[in-house]
C-alpha cells in the first residue's frame, strides 16, 4: 500500500541518483520477517537512512494518515481499502512450516496433520487473506494455540522448543 504515488515516484528517482538522505516507511511484521536484512544492505553506501516502522496494518495505516511515513508494505487485507490510498501487489510470500534442528517430525517419511497436532502450532497475526490459504482444504490445517506478530521471538521459542511455527519462505 503506497500513501502516495507521486511521493514514491520522487523517492525512487532520489535513490536512483543517490539525492534522497532519509526514508521513512512502514512494514507489516510478516514482511519485515524477510525483508529487513536486505534494506540494511540499502544503506551500507552511507547516502541513504531508513527510518522503518514495523507495526500491523491499522497502525500503519494511522501513520500513513498522519505523514510520518511515507509507504507500507503489508500482506494483503492488512489495511482496508481507502480513497486516498493507492495500492499495488509487489508480489507473493510463500509459507513454511519450520521446526527446530532435530525435532522429532523430521525423522518421520512423511508427515501428516496428526503429526502435527502432537506438537504446539505456533502463528503471526495473520489475515482473512493469509488465513484462508493456509486453512485450505488441501492445507494440513492447524489451530495455532500462540499468535504472535513478533517473528524473531516466534523463531526462538521454534528454536528452544518443540513448537511448529508458518514463516515466511525466503
Amino acid at each position: 500500500l503506497l500513501a502516495s504515488a507521486d511521493t514514491l515516484e520522487e523517492t525512487a528517482i532520489g535513490l536512483t541518483s543517490g539525492q534522497t538522505e532519509k526514508i521513512s516507511f512502514g512494514l507489516g511484521p510478516l514482511p519485515a520477517s524477510v525483508l529487513i536484512a536486505e534494506l540494511h544492505q540499502l544503506t551500507t553506501a552511507g547516502q541513504l537512512r531508513l527510518g522503518i516502522l514495523v507495526q500491523a496494518g491499522p497502525w500503519l495505516l494511522e501513520r500513513l494518515n498522519s505523514g510520518s511515513i511515507e509507504f507500507a508494505i503489508c500482506v494483503s487485507g492488512a489495511i482496508n481499502p481507502r480513497s486516498h490510498l493507492v495500492h499495488h501487489d509487489l508480489g507473493e510470500f510463500g509459507l513454511d512450516m519450520r521446526v527446530r534442528e532435530g525435532h522429532p517430525l523430521l525423522s518421520l517419511p512423511s508427515i501428516r496433520r496428526q503429526d502435527l497436532l502432537q506438537y504446539p502450532y505456533l502463528a503471526g497475526g495473520y489475515t482473512a487473506d493469509v488465513r484462508k490459504n493456509i486453512e485450505s482444504p488441501t492445507s494440513m490445517r492447524v489451530d495455532p494455540v500462540f499468535y504472535c506478530d513478533d517473528y524473531h521471538a516466534l523463531a526462538k521459542i521454534v528454536r528452544d522448543t518443540d513448537a511448529v511455527c508458518a514463516f515466511a519462505s525466503t
